[in-house]
């Protein structure tokens, strides 16, 4: 708030979109409190980028008519949601901010129904030149931690990413092919 009263114009620059998981609401109704004008300007939530640099529709025809945002984190003091059986029940998941609780996330989505050999693609630093994108199932989704994820990261389930996985086993063969 000192910045909006010192200054004429400030900047509060979040990467993706700041309504989809970027605390906004808070953000705003402090600046409403305080009478600060503002504008929000949106952007590409990380869910949509991932999938454009996988090639991969979150919405592919014939395949998945439903998308479910999710996060399995909770803010202290929250009450915790029912995000698996929301996911669970999506043709596409995406969830955010899960890759530390991998195992947690897994089992959740397969007590909630989801197939334990669910395409699953993770998608690391999104957008980002040092992206990475690990194809795995469901059942599979605990090995993440093998790979030494360190940024922003997605979880995204569904049949939507069967070709991804198809790939990953398949250049995975070819090099145990040339071993």
């Amino acid at each position: 708030m000192d910045a909006a009263r010192k200054y004429q114009v400030v900047v509060r620059l979040k990467g993706g979109d700041p309504m989809l998981f970027g605390r906004a609401q808070e953000e705003i109704a402090a600046l409403d409190a305080a009478a600060v004008p503002y504008e929000v300007v949106p952007g590409v939530t990380s869910a949509l980028a991932a999938a454009a640099e996988a090639g991969a529709s979150l919405t592919q025809r014939g395949v998945a008519r439903t998308v479910v945002f999710a996060t399995p984190r909770v803010g202290e003091g929250e009450v915790p949601s029912n995000w698996a059986s929301s996911a669970a029940s999506a043709d596409t998941a995406v969830i955010y901010m899960g890759a530390g609780q991998a195992k947690e996330v897994a089992a959740a989505l397969i007590a909630a129904g989801t197939a334990r050999d669910t395409p699953v693609l993770v998608s690391e630093n999104a957008s980002l030149p040092q992206a990475r994108r690990i194809a795995l199932t469901l059942e599979e989704l605990p090995q993440i931690a093998w790979y030494g994820i360190t940024g922003p990261t997605l979880i995204m389930v569904g049949h939507a990413f069967a070709a991804a996985l198809a790939a990953a086993e398949q250049e995975a063969l070819q090099k145990y092919a040339k071993a």
